[in-house]
């Protein structure tokens, strides 16, 4: 006599054979294609090409707003042997307030929100205290050069390539340093006027 779970196993096989032999095998079981070319075959959109599926009638739709480039190919940092002084990307407010961000993010850490390098991480960095972003030396340095820091570190710093993966946000935080640097050496008599006369305005 066979035990109970045996039983069901038999019955569950006599069902399944059943329902298998009353198919049409030429319609369910079919021998698979020996090549890849079953995969062009499948309904897909392609580049380019009609849709029904959207109203616009397009296959390929225009990506959310925010969304980055991968595998974009980065600005050079170098040209002709020297880093450049421009910036590859055009400036905008956008753009300084995406490096703001990043900068805040990965950068405010050692070198401090306004980058004078007073923050509590390099009060602990005995070896090498990070530097004041605001000393001669680097306020003189090229956009290009900033980038390349940021990119692929100095000295003790490393880089910070792999936080930052888009090659925008690289320029848009160099781009945000030199804003900084410029906050807190502009001349008064550089500003436009509308924020010369709110400086007048506020001055003891």
């Amino acid at each position: 006599m066979l035990r109970p779970a045996y039983t069901w196993i038999a019955v569950a096989t006599a069902w399944l054979s059943l329902g298998t032999s009353a198919c049409n095998d030429s319609a369910v079981w079919h021998r698979m294609h020996p090549t890849l070319e079953r995969m062009l075959e499948q309904r897909r959109g392609d580049p380019y090409a009609p849709s029904p599926t959207f109203a616009d009638g397009r296959a390929m739709r225009t990506p959310p707003p925010g969304t980055l480039a991968w595998g974009e190919e980065t600005p050079p940092m170098r040209v002709d042997g020297g880093f450049v002084d421009e910036l590859p990307y055009p400036l905008t407010r956008d753009l300084l307030a995406r490096g703001r961000a990043e900068f805040e993010i990965t950068c405010a850490a050692c070198h401090g929100i306004l980058g004078d390098g007073e923050c509590v991480v390099a009060t602990k960095m005995t070896l090498r205290p990070p530097p004041s972003l605001h000393i001669d030396r680097i306020r003189t340095l090229p956009v290009g050069e900033l980038a390349d820091v940021i990119a692929n570190g100095y000295g003790l710093m490393p880089s910070y390539a792999a936080m930052l993966p888009a090659p925008q946000d690289v320029w848009a935080v160099a781009a945000y340093v030199e804003a900084l640097q410029f906050s807190q050496h502009a001349r008064v008599a550089a500003l436009p006027r509308p924020i010369q006369d709110e400086l007048n305005t506020e001055a003891p």
